[in-house]
C-alpha cells in the first residue's frame, strides 16, 4: 500500500510539473472512487448503520412506487378523471415535502430519531391498507389515506438519513447519504416489475391488491428490523463534549 501511495504521489507531482490538467482530473476521480468504496466498507461494519438505511430504503421504495402507479391505483378506486388523479398525485408529493420539512425539523431539534421513525412506519403501514383496498371501499378513504401517507412515509427518509450520519460520525455526510440513495433507488427499481405483476392478480382475501400487500409486508419487515436499533449518537455526543 505504501509503495502504491508513493507511485501515486510521484505521478501527481509529474502531472503538476507538466501542467497536465486532464491527468490530474483523472487521478482526482480515481481517488474519489477509491474513497467512496473505502467508505462503504467502513459503513457496512458500523453498528446501527443498517437499521436507518433499511428504513430509508423502504421509505423511498414505497413513495416511488406509489407515485409510479398512482394512476392505476386511483383508477381501481373509481377515480377515472385524469386531471383529478394528477391533482391527488401532486398532493401526495406536497405532503411528502411538508412532512419532511416539519417532522424532519422537529426530530433534528429533539433527536428523537427512533420513536418518531417507528411511529411513522406504523402509520404508513396502516395507511397503505385502505389504498390497497380501493376496489372495495369508498374512494374518499383512498384519497384521504394517500395524502396522509405522504405525510408519514416521506419524513422517514431525511430522519433516517440524519440518524445514519449520527451513528457513523465522523464519516462524510454526503457519502453516507449517497450510499443510502443508491440502495434506495436500486431497490425501488427492482420492485417496479414485481409490483406491476402483483397488481394484476386477484385481490388478497377478496379485498387487498397484491402490490400493496407486498408494500405492507415490506413495511412490517422494516419495522421489525428497525426496532433493533441500539447505537450511540456519536455526532451528538461529540457536540456535547465540545460545549
Amino acid at each position: 500500500a505504501q509503495v502504491q501511495q508513493k507511485k501515486e504521489r510521484k505521478r501527481r507531482c509529474e502531472a503538476e510539473e507538466a501542467g497536465d490538467v486532464d491527468a490530474l482530473q483523472e487521478m482526482g476521480e480515481d481517488e474519489l472512487e477509491l474513497n467512496f468504496v473505502a467508505l462503504c466498507k467502513r459503513l457496512i461494519k458500523t453498528p446501527g448503520f443498517w437499521q436507518p438505511t433499511a428504513a430509508f430504503v423502504a421509505s423511498i421504495a414505497i413513495s416511488n412506487n406509489v407515485s409510479a402507479f398512482i394512476g392505476t391505483t386511483l383508477g381501481k378506486a373509481g377515480v377515472e378523471n385524469a386531471f383529478e388523479a394528477d391533482e391527488f398525485g401532486a398532493a401526495f408529493q406536497l405532503a411528502i415535502m411538508f412532512g419532511s420539512i416539519f417532522l424532519g425539523g422537529y426530530v433534528d431539534r429533539s433527536k428523537k430519531y427512533k420513536p418518531v421513525s417507528i411511529a411513522l412506519i406504523i402509520a404508513s403501514i396502516f395507511l397503505l391498507m385502505p389504498i390497497g383496498a380501493g376496489e372495495v371501499i369508498p374512494d374518499a378513504y383512498v384519497l384521504f389515506s394517500l395524502v396522509f401517507l405522504g405525510l408519514t412515509v416521506g419524513p422517514v427518509q431525511p430522519i433516517c438519513a440524519e440518524l445514519a450520519v449520527e451513528v457513523s460520525y465522523p464519516e462524510d455526510e454526503n457519502g453516507v447519504v449517497a450510499l443510502q440513495q443508491v440502495c434506495g433507488n436500486l431497490f425501488s427499481a427492482i420492485l417496479v416489475p414485481i409490483l406491476a405483476y402483483a397488481a394484476t392478480g386477484d385481490l388478497i382475501f377478496g379485498k387487498l391488491s397484491g402490490d400493496y400487500a407486498i408494500l405492507i409486508v415490506l413495511g412490517l419487515v422494516t419495522l421489525g428490523y428497525f426496532t433493533t436499533f441500539d447505537a450511540p449518537l456519536k455526532r451528538l455526543e461529540a457536540d456535547k463534549a465540545t460545549e
